[in-house]
């Protein structure tokens, strides 16, 4: 499982969506990675949560295979 850190190690970010995020506000000053207004930020988000079905999806194609043996 992807893991991320704040500076002082108290705060924990786990999973990779939420980490590219954090990543992506922490930088807003340097590259606006995250969109330069809410309605961009939140289409960012909508990319990146489609991402997260699909690959739950293929996820879940792959073990049912692999329980039934094809």
């Amino acid at each position: 499982m992807p893991a991320a850190f704040s500076p002082d190690g108290r705060i924990g970010i786990f999973e990779s969506n939420s980490i590219m995020r954090a990543v992506a506000r922490l930088g807003a000053a340097r590259m606006q990675l995250y969109g330069s207004d809410p309605y961009t930020a939140s289409r960012i988000d909508g990319f990146l949560d489609a991402g997260l079905l699909f690959a739950r999806d293929t996820q879940m194609m792959q073990s049912r295979r692999g329980l039934h043996g094809r």
